[in-house]
This record gives structure tokens, sequence and C-alpha cells, in this order.
């Protein structure tokens, strides 16, 4: 039985495939356009790894980046940071699911987009997503057309807001500033 994966806790026994265990050996899986690099994260200290650790490695994946009791709502994750600043032209960025790269649809698309732009494929196991496919192009594409459409509803949302609050005399924006010549008593 597997031990839930604790982040201070964690033994070299319990870890699966990481970023130093690959400059000692050469990765196990390829596929023809590069590595395939793995991103775990759980949200709650308490829950295991083992799950998305097995998937990812089922899928071939010869690194993998895990993020422990880290939620998927800060755009700032460590193991995250450095995994997409290792990542390079060719490589097939394997998730389990897309929850686990990021919760906000805006932000996991803003990720997207730049692996996309970079030229890194993206592959989230569960819902068969895999960017290297027509298919897979084809739903990106439809998540991006949702991405910018909750955009363009938040930018509207925020203008109507700003305006009612205009009408009912609310200041709008950074608080008028003070005399500049303010002594101290």
């Amino acid at each position: 039985m597997t031990k839930p994966c604790h982040s201070n806790q964690v033994t070299q026994a319990q870890n699966a495939i990481t970023e130093s265990d690959q400059k000692h050996s050469k990765p196990r899986h390829q596929n023809s356009h590069g590595r395939k690099i793995g991103y775990v994260r759980v949200s709650d200290t308490d829950q295991s790894e083992a799950l998305q650790i097995d998937a990812l490695k089922a899928a071939g994946c010869a690194v993998l980046y895990r993020d422990h009791g880290v939620s998927g709502g800060k755009r700032a994750r460590p193991a995250l940071d450095r995994m997409m600043g290792k990542l390079k032209a060719g490589d097939t960025l394997t998730v389990w699911k897309l929850d686990r790269l990021g919760r906000s649809t805006i932000h996991l698309l803003s990720i997207l987009e730049d692996l996309q732009q970079r030229g890194i494929h993206f592959h989230a196991i569960t819902q068969g997503i895999d960017t290297s496919t027509a298919v897979g192009r084809m739903i990106f594409g439809q998540l991006a057309v949702f991405a910018e459409y909750e955009r363009s509803l938040i930018s509207e949302r925020t203008k109507a807001g700003m305006a009612a609050a205009k009408a009912r005399g609310v200041h709008v924006g950074r608080p008028k500033k003070t005399s500049t010549n303010l002594s101290v008593v």
C-alpha cells in the first residue's frame, strides 16, 4: 500500500522520477518530438499523489515535477514554475487532469497558450486532450474561445460595476492624494 507523500517527509524511495534522477540516468521514455514531462499537484498535504504519479509513469513521462499541498488557484507554484522554465520545443507537458494544472480557466489558458507559442505539446490523460493531434488542437481551440469569452464577461462586469458606483457618487480607482506637505506632530 502506498503511503501519502508529504513534502517534508518524501524519501528517495517514495519519489517518482524527478529532475535530479535524470542527471544520473537517461530518460526511459521519449516521444518522437521530445521529452514527456509530467506535472503532479495535490492541494492538501494529506492527499496522495500516487494515482497521478502512476498514470504519468504509464503515459511514459521521463520527468515528474510535483507541487504537494499547493492550491491550483495559486499562479506561482514552485515546481510548476521550475518546470515551465525547463520545457523546450518538442516536449510534451502531461497532466492527469486539466485541473491539476490550474483551476482558473484564464490561468489555464494562459499556460496552454504559452506552451503552444513555445512549440510544446500538452496532454491531459483523463480528458483525452493531446495537442499533438488534430482533435487535441481542436479541443484546445474551443477552450481558448471560452477563455476569451470569460475575459470579455469579466471586463464587461467590471465596467458596469464601476459605472454603477460612479452613478452612486462613489469614487472609483485609487484614493485621492492628500496634501504632500504633512507635518508630523
